[in-house]
Order: C-alpha cells, then structure tokens, then sequence
C-alpha cells in the first residue's frame, strides 16, 4: 500500500500540497528520488526543495508523439463525427490536439479527472462529462450516465430517440444531398493553394553538385540526364544559378584524379572538394547553406566508404579518425554543414568532437542516419566514379525491411550531437521519414536518390508520363511523410518553377 495519498487532487500539485515539511519528520530520511516523464512540470521537484528535502529528479520514461492519424478520422474529429471523446490524461488532450486538432464543439468531451478537465479547458475544449474517480471505468460509467440524461431529456421533450448512425443517415435521406462536399475545396486552383495543408518551398531544397579533378569542360552522367561532373568554373555558374532559383542550399561531391586505399584526397587540403569550397565561398557563401558529404567511397580506390581491415572488411573504429579529419579539413575550406554518410557507429559523435577541438562548434552536423543498403544508387556510382569492386555494403548500411533500426540509428545520432537527421533513399523510404519526424525534434532532412532521378527521366523520355508533374509529386510526397529539407537533383528547376 502507498504511504502518502493525496485525498484531494491525485496530481503533482495534489501530492505537493499534503507533502510534509523535513522539520515535521522523526526518521532521518531526507533525500527523495522523482521518477518523472520528461514533459512532466518542474513544480513538484521544487516543492519538495522549499520544504527542505534534498530532491533529484530523473527521467522514467519519454513520451513520443504519435504519427497523425489517417486523414478520414482527423476529419471526422473535427468533423463532428464522432459523438464523444474521451480523454484519459493530460497528454492525450496536448498529443491529440496536436496531431489531430480540436474537436467539433458539439462532441461530448469526457475527461478522467480534475487535471485532465484542466489542461482540456486549456486547450479551448468544453468539459462534459468528468469521473468522479480517476479511473477508466468510472470514466465509462460516468459517459453512459450523461448519455441517458440526454435520451430522457430527448423522450420528455416528445423527440425519436435513434442510435447515432440512424440519426446520420436519417439526416441523408431528408437532405438529399451531401451536406459535407470536400470538392468544395478542390474547385480551384487558387482555393487549392489556400488550404493546401503541405507545400514544398525553394528554401526546403538541396542541390547536390559533382566536382572534379582535372578536367576542362562539365562531362555528363550518362545514367543521369542534365546531370555533370563539374569543374571548378561551371560549377560557380551551377552554384549561382541554384542561388539565384532559391534553393537552401548545396552539397558537394568530389572526383579526385588519385585514389587510394585511405582516400587521402578527402581531407587534403589541396583536395578538389576543399579547392571547390574555397571557391563557393567566396561565390555564394552569405546567400545559401555550403554543405559538404563527408565520406570516402568517393576517394578510395577499393570504393567502400572507410578503411578496410587486412581481411578486407570495413574498420569501423579506424574510419572514424578519417571522418574527423575529413570534417575538420571540409570546415576549414568552408563548410557551414557537414553531412556524413558512411554509416559507421559512432561517427557522429567522432566528428563532433573533432569540430569542436579545432574550434569549429558553429559547423552543423548533417547524419545520414537511416541509409539503407539500396539499389536505387546505381546512376551516382557513375557520377561519382566509385570503383566497380566495392562489393556488398550491407553490412553497414541498413536492411531495407527494417524500420525499428532506423529509429534506433536515428536516436543515436541525436545522442551524439546531430543538427539535422536524414533519410535516403526518399520515394521508397516514406515511412521511414514519418516517423522519424514524429519522434524527434531536429530538422529532417530526406535524399531523393539518383535512381529515383534516373528514372523518371528514363520514363519522360519515353513519353510514359508526364516529367514536370511527376517532379513536383514526388518532392510533394517526400515534404508530406514530414521530410522539411529535401536533398533532390531537380533543386534548381524545381525552385525556379516554384518561385
């Protein structure tokens, strides 16, 4: 049995106000653990103090924000068709309002207890049926209560008592007509636009850009129409003219003309990558966001993204130090952003503390944190020349039938000091990016692929579908599932047909 039981009020303020002060207490025990949530308010820990407890409090557990519900059940919440909501906590007032938002004001709103009627008030909401005890079958009880007053009322009154769904459909056959018309707000293209509940902007736009070594025209990527490997000049003029489109920012990739087992190009700073920064800076630097991949399958001669072990496999440990003097090196030429891709544990952190040490704590870290071992990177294994024999990188990117290790990977990141999370593939991963972005509070970035770019192309150029509509669908889909930066090789022409 509980030894102290708040008689009034079952809450923390309750529990606060029938606490007793350390003076008033003949056992000498003083210190008090608080298991809390992390939403839950600070005022009970502080209570405790004023009274001369020596009191710390910990977090239990965290509360995680739900996907929103399917479109149908947000409209029928606010729609009104639903008869009664109830409300069993707090939070499921804050979580369902936020994801879903109020219900219509003729719904019955019935609430647990005392604290839950106040955070619904809180939120605009009338309170009608509250429980005399905070618990689930009083609440029920309570709910079946108001609802016979209102059928006898109904009776008394002379009116035909119909279960819900016989008063809606009656309603139907007496109209004759649809009352709720959602074309109404379809039948033009200016009321699209108004209520349109997604767009996707310039600014939520990434171009990836290729630069490389020692060459002296733009040479293109055959599976990646309108796609090249830049030199040094047009890719200032590549630069500008996404600048000038709006985009948010730019992400470089570099061709190095040596390559070798360690990838020595990534962080010299003479490296192509460091050399093409410098230049950008200078360019454009105070009008976008310089953004560097920080990887080195690029750089390697046997083309996976770190070093390998004698045996031929991956060292992960041994990449790290590779990474962090790749991000030192890419922020002293210029990189507001670094955006890591290789997938090995622990890189995140690595790099921070690398930026840090060198005093570069203004760099944002851009993870990859769910990138999955796909076959949608085919056509940038030819932009970016990666050698043909890296073989099978599954064994540090991740399953794609498996959406639990994203989130896991993702929390990660977060732990270890990420600015921005990203997911890639894009179109295939959606889900991925939904509910990413419903669990944690940074921005969430998404990499629409170069397969998916290669075959939208493939198929236009057929004459299979319609290019332009199909471009903006699909950064459309990506911005819906919850992705606010979009990493896409259509940045520019997208962000010049948006503006």
């Amino acid at each position: 049995m509980p030894d102290l039981v708040p008689e009034a009020e079952q809450s923390g303020e309750g529990l606060a106000a029938v606490w007793p002060a350390y003076d008033d207490v003949l056992d000498p025990i003083n210190r008090v653990l608080l298991p809390r949530a992390d939403i839950a308010t600070e005022n009970l820990i502080a209570r405790l103090t004023d009274l001369g407890w020596e009191a710390e409090d910990v977090t239990a557990y965290r509360t995680v924000r739900a996907a929103p519900p399917p479109a149908p059940i947000r409209e029928a919440i606010k729609g009104g068709g639903f008869d009664a909501v109830l409300f069993t906590s707090s939070s499921t007032v804050r979580n369902l309002i936020g994801i879903a938002g109020k219900p219509h004001a003729v719904t019955v709103i019935a609430v647990i207890g005392p604290q839950t009627a106040k955070t619904a008030a809180e939120f605009g909401l009338r309170v009608d049926v509250m429980a005399p005890k905070p618990s689930v079958t009083a609440l029920v009880d309570a709910l079946a209560e108001y609802g016979a007053g209102l059928r006898d009322a109904a009776v008394a009154a002379g009116e035909v008592v119909r279960k819900p769904s016989e008063r809606r459909r009656g309603a139907r056959r007496r109209i004759g007509y649809p009352a709720a018309r959602p074309r109404r707000l379809r039948r033009s293209a200016a009321i699209r636009r108004l209520v349109a509940p997604v767009s996707v902007r310039p600014a939520d736009l990434v171009q990836p850009l290729f630069v490389k070594e020692g060459i002296r025209e733009p040479q293109p990527v055959s599976s990646m129409p309108g796609v090249v490997q830049h030199t040094r000049d047009s890719l200032r003029k590549a630069a500008h003219e996404a600048v000038d489109a709006g985009v948010g920012g730019l992400i470089l990739f570099g061709i190095p003309a040596v390559k070798d087992a360690r990838g020595s190009a990534a962080d010299d700073p003479a490296g192509i990558v460091q050399l093409a920064l410098g230049d950008l800076t200078a360019e454009v630097g105070g009008a976008t966001v310089l953004m560097a991949d920080l990887c080195m399958d690029e750089y390697t001669d046997h083309g996976h993204c770190g070093m390998l072990t004698p045996s031929g496999e991956v060292d992960n440990d041994a990449t790290l130090e590779r990474y962090a003097s790749i991000a030192v090196a890419q922020a002293a030429a210029g990189a507001a952003v670094v955006a890591p891709s290789g997938m090995m544990d622990g890189q995140v952190a690595a790099i921070r503390a690398a930026l840090d040490g060198a005093a570069r704590t203004d760099v944002a870290i851009c993870a990859y944190s769910a990138k999955y071992a796909s076959a949608f990177y085919g056509p940038f294994r030819e932009a970016a020349e990666c050698a043909p024999q890296f073989g099978d990188r599954a064994s540090y990117q991740q399953a794609p039938a498996d959406a639990g290790e994203a989130l896991r990977e993702v929390l990660l990141d977060v732990d270890e000091g990420a600015d921005i999370v990203m997911v890639k593939p894009a179109l295939a991963y959606l889900d991925i990016i939904s509910r990413i972005a419903a669990t944690v509070h940074l921005p969430v970035a998404a990499y629409q692929v170069s397969g998916e770019y290669a075959m939208v192309e493939a198929a236009a150029a057929h004459g299979w579908l319609d290019r332009d509509r199909v471009i903006m669908e699909t950064l459309t889909a990506i911005r819906r599932a919850g992705a606010g930066i979009i990493l896409t090789y259509w940045a520019t022409e997208a962000a010049r047909r948006l503006a």
